[in-house]
């Protein structure tokens, strides 16, 4: 059977859903001096202090090429999803790392999914039948 990987930015909210390869991206906030990963080990409170204390400015940064290379893997079909691109440069980092990788590897499948031009119940709808079941192939789904 042809199984996929799902690979999401942290905007999705999920870190590890049961039963699914999956691999969350993390979006980071920063400052002049600090960095935050978005990610299961992001101290909200600490993150919240240094931001309020902060004299300098403050801003958030997508995940670069390398950060969604890795999470695609050296092998095989990835499914996507990717913060809105009108608000972020997620997406075009996710694609150019599909292209990358897909060059590498010819015989690869990676379909890269901007939450913009799905409306929100179908990006959910899509998302929820990749996690929900062990059956599922990659091109059943796309």
């Amino acid at each position: 059977m042809n199984r996929f990987r799902i690979v999401a930015d942290s905007s999705c909210d999920l870190l590890t859903p049961d039963g699914a390869d999956f691999v969350s991206v993390p979006l980071t906030i920063r400052t002049d001096t600090e960095e935050f990963r978005d990610d299961a080990f992001l101290d909200v409170n600490e993150m919240v202090t240094v931001l309020r204390g902060t004299g300098g400015r403050s801003y958030s940064a997508c995940p670069n090429i390398a950060d969604w290379e890795d999470a695609f893997g050296e092998r095989g079909d990835v499914i996507a999803f990717t913060i809105t691109g009108s608000l972020s440069g997620s997406y075009s980092m996710a694609c150019a790392a599909k292209k990358h990788c897909e060059e590498l590897d010819s015989s690869r499948r990676i379909c890269v999914v901007d939450k913009e031009t799905v409306h929100c119940s179908g990006a959910s709808f899509i998302f929820c039948q990749c996690t929900s079941s062990q059956e599922k192939t990659y091109s059943a789904l796309i």
